[in-house]
């Protein structure tokens, strides 16, 4: 008879990150998602243009579309783990 453990890591999404080339917070760092290497991230303008996606989050975003900065504002998430659990929506702010 085995005993199964099932572990959940919580994901922690910031809100906010200055992506300003001082290496401080450069980056939209997800924290935990590496758990999920199914994941799927979505993020999109305030018009709905989605400007980011990856399958797994292996390469954090840098707050750049097509090569140009993105200007400071809020951005709108999607974060799905393809675990079974709900989708992860909300915003990030970029401060530059």
């Amino acid at each position: 008879n085995l005993n199964t453990i099932n572990c959940y890591y919580e994901i922690e999404i910031p809100n906010v990150f200055t992506p300003n080339q001082d290496n401080i917070n450069d980056f939209w760092i997800i924290k935990n998602i590496d758990y999920y290497p199914k994941a799927e991230v979505y993020i999109y303008t305030r018009w709905g243009k989605e400007i980011f996606k990856s399958k797994g989050y292996e390469t954090p975003w840098d707050g750049i579309y097509n090569g140009k900065i993105l200007p400071s504002g809020n951005y709108y998430y999607i974060i799905i783990l393809n675990n079974g659990t709900p989708a992860h929506t909300g915003n990030v702010s970029i401060y530059r």
